[in-house]
C-alpha cells in the first residue's frame, strides 16, 4: 500500500486533529509511533486472497482488500498484522486510528465483523488495547485505545486485525498509532 502513503497519513492525522478532545493537543503529530512508510500490513492465513485495490473514499485512494474464504476456527486464522516502529512503556495511553470498510459482508449480514488489537508482536501476543468492530460499507475511521500494562520496545508491538470471524471481504486503509504517555486522560480519546 505504498501508493499515496504521505497523503493518506496526512488525511488520517487531519481527522484526528479535528477531533475536539485531541484538538487541544497541539503536538498530536509528535505522538505518532508508527512509520507509515514501513509499518504496513502483512496478511497471514491460508484461507484468504489479498490485493491492493483502488478504492474511492479512503485517504490515499488505495486499500488492502482481503477476501476471507472461510470463518474460523479462530478469529486470527486470517489476520492483517503491521509492526510498530516506536516504543510503548508500561502505563502509556495509546490510540490507534484505522480506516476500514466491508466490501462484502458475510451472507445475511449488513456489516463486517472483526477484532482490532494493539498487541505484542510475538507470543504471548498480550493486548494493550482491543476492540470488536462491526464495520459498514462506507469508509470510516475506527479507534482502539488502551493503557499498556507492559513495556514494549521499538518493534516489539504490532497492530493486528483478526478477520476470520466470518466469510467476508474487507478493505483496510491507512492507520496511525499515537502514544500519549502515562498521564493522559483516556476519557478524552475518540470512541467508535
Amino acid at each position: 500500500m505504498k501508493r499515496g502513503v504521505g497523503a493518506a497519513m496526512a488525511a488520517v492525522l487531519s481527522v484526528l486533529i479535528a477531533s475536539p478532545a485531541l484538538a487541544q493537543q497541539d503536538d498530536v503529530l509528535n505522538k505518532r509511533i508508527n512509520d507509515p512508510a514501513k509499518d504496513q500490513f502483512r496478511i497471514q492465513g491460508k484461507e484468504q486472497k489479498t490485493s491492493v485495490a483502488k478504492s474511492e473514499g479512503v485517504p490515499g485512494g488505495y486499500a488492502l482488500r482481503v477476501k476471507v474464504n472461510t470463518d474460523g476456527p479462530n478469529p486470527w486464522a486470517v489476520a492483517a498484522q503491521a509492526p510498530v516502529s516506536g516504543a510503548i512503556k508500561k502505563g502509556d495511553v495509546v490510540l490507534l486510528a484505522l480506516w476500514a470498510r466491508v466490501e462484502e459482508p458475510a451472507a445475511g449480514k449488513q456489516a463486517g465483523d472483526f477484532n482490532v488489537r494493539i498487541q505484542q508482536s510475538a507470543a504471548p501476543y498480550a493486548a494493550v488495547g482491543e476492540t470488536a468492530l462491526q464495520v459498514g460499507p462506507d469508509w470510516k475511521m475506527y479507534y482502539v485505545s488502551g493503557r499498556s500494562n507492559l513495556d514494549l520496545g521499538p518493534g516489539l508491538s504490532a497492530v493486528a486485525v483478526h478477520l476470520a470471524k466470518a466469510r467476508q471481504t474487507v478493505e483496510l486503509g491507512p492507520f496511525t498509532l499515537l502514544n500519549f504517555g502515562p498521564d493522559y486522560d483516556m476519557s478524552k480519546l475518540p470512541k467508535n
